[in-house]
């Protein structure tokens, strides 16, 4: 998932889709949403955690670092103050760890929003 973003809101645009995937390690990445929100009146930021883009990037022989809950947890809490939402880490092939995620997520205070697959109970 790539996230287009211009510096014209003129049309309204106030909400955004980010990757965690593709954002994590990357220094000052919220730095164009900081400034978006600061001249537009607020903008609304929702984080996916990208697990179907790394899962992609598996399948293509790319060479990732995992997807993990507690880093995943750890970096919404760093910016949990522009964050509007975010969403549960997934794994698109097991409804059960995705669910184990939610869990753990919910323990450690945070509310994400919940992903279900067609296999999930």
């Amino acid at each position: 998932m790539v996230v287009l973003i211009t510096n014209d809101t003129s049309n309204g645009q106030k909400f955004f889709l980010v990757s965690y995937f593709y954002v994590r390690g990357k220094k000052n990445w919220d730095k164009i949403f900081r400034e978006l929100s600061e001249k537009h009146g607020g903008i609304y930021v929702l984080l996916d955690s990208g697990a179907f883009s790394a899962s992609q990037a598996i399948k293509e022989g790319k060479q990732i670092e995992p997807l993990r809950v507690e880093e995943y947890c750890d970096f919404i809490r760093e910016y949990k103050d522009l964050l509007y939402g975010y969403i549960v880490l997934d794994n698109m092939n097991d409804p059960q760890e995705t669910k184990l995620n939610f869990q753990y997520m919910k323990e450690q205070g945070l509310s994400p929003i919940p992903v279900f697959s067609k296999d999930s109970s």
